[in-house]
C-alpha cells in the first residue's frame, strides 16, 4: 500500500513499505515529447546528485529502474533536518551545519 508522503507541482512522493517512490508529474499543457524530456533529464540529474551525495553524507542510494520518470530509494528513519532546523537558535543552526559538514567530509 503506498502512502502519499509530500505532494509538489513537480512529483508526488510516496512510501512504500520501506521505499520511498518519487513519480514526476506529466503536464499535460507541455508537448509530450518535450515534457517527457524534461522529466527524463529532471529524474536523471536527481539520480546523479543522490549518487554524489551517498559518498558524503547519509542519503539514499537510488535503485535501478526502467521507467524514466521515477526514482526509487530506501526510507531512511528520522526527522528531516529541514523541518526541524528553524526550532533551533542561528548560533544551534550555524554549530549543527558545521558539525555535519566536518563529520560528513571527514568520511569522504
Amino acid at each position: 500500500m503506498r502512502k502519499i508522503l509530500q505532494r509538489g507541482a513537480e512529483a508526488v512522493i510516496y512510501l512504500e513499505g520501506n521505499k520511498v517512490i518519487k513519480d514526476r508529474i506529466k503536464k499535460t499543457y507541455r508537448a509530450t515529447e518535450l515534457d517527457d524530456r524534461i522529466r527524463r533529464l529532471r529524474t536523471r540529474s536527481e539520480k546523479k546528485l543522490l549518487e554524489k551525495a551517498k559518498k558524503i553524507i547519509n542519503a539514499p542510494n537510488p535503485f535501478p529502474s526502467k521507467e524514466f520518470n521515477i526514482i526509487e530509494m530506501p526510507f531512511i528513519e528520522g526527522k528531516k533536518l529541514s523541518d526541524n532546523l528553524d526550532n533551533f537558535s542561528l548560533d544551534k543552526q550555524k554549530s549543527i551545519c558545521k558539525k555535519k559538514l566536518r563529520k560528513n567530509l571527514t568520511n569522504y
